[in-house]
């Protein structure tokens, strides 16, 4: 049913059928935005992990005590609520 659907508005509205059902949750959205969004993000996350690992080799003991002050901060927070 949702392919039959989603046929009858690629034609409506002149694109894919995978465009035409991406419009129901993102209206105007476009897989060649998607695509553009996830090549940058396949440029860009490749070194911001490569200097996060290489910061967390030279400061080990700061990173894990910075999450042990969030995870008391978390807890902290949900136990209020």
């Amino acid at each position: 049913m949702t392919r039959r659907i989603g046929e009858a508005k690629a034609a409506a509205l002149g694109c894919s059928l995978y465009d035409a059902l991406l419009d129901e949750f993102e209206p105007g959205g476009r897989s060649a935005r998607i695509d553009a969004l996830f090549a940058e993000l396949r440029a860009f996350l490749p070194d911001l992990l490569g200097r996060v690992m290489e910061r967390q080799k030279r400061e080990p003991a700061a990173a894990a005590a910075r999450r042990a002050v969030s995870g008391r901060a978390s807890s902290a927070s949900s136990a209020r609520s």
